[in-house]
């Protein structure tokens, strides 16, 4: 993907689909885990491939600083996420 992403029209395509699917799924996710839910398997499904794609477009962010910012953000949104998810999945509810 990062040798595709050196097009303009492919890169234009990465990041439209970034802003208008997987950011606007990945603040659903983030509400849900922030209300205290655990992920689902389709949510850890899409988080998945959200990374996996991430690690791509890390290169392309390293020899192209105009778009640092926006990866950054973006991963540290899904951190945010994962982190939650965790909290979530280990928290015991008090019982009195």
């Amino acid at each position: 993907m990062y040798y595709a992403l050196k097009s303009h029209g492919v890169l234009t395509s990465v990041i439209e689909r970034l802003e208008k699917h997987q950011l606007p799924r990945a603040f659903i996710i983030k509400d849900a885990m922030d209300q205290g839910q655990k992920l689902s398997d389709h949510h850890i499904s899409f988080l998945k491939s959200i990374l996996r794609e991430s690690e791509q477009f890390q290169h392309f962010a390293n020899d192209h600083p105009e778009y640092r910012e926006l990866y950054s953000r973006t991963i540290h949104l899904y951190s945010g996420i994962i982190k939650q998810a965790l909290v979530n999945e280990h928290h015991v509810p008090n019982i009195n």
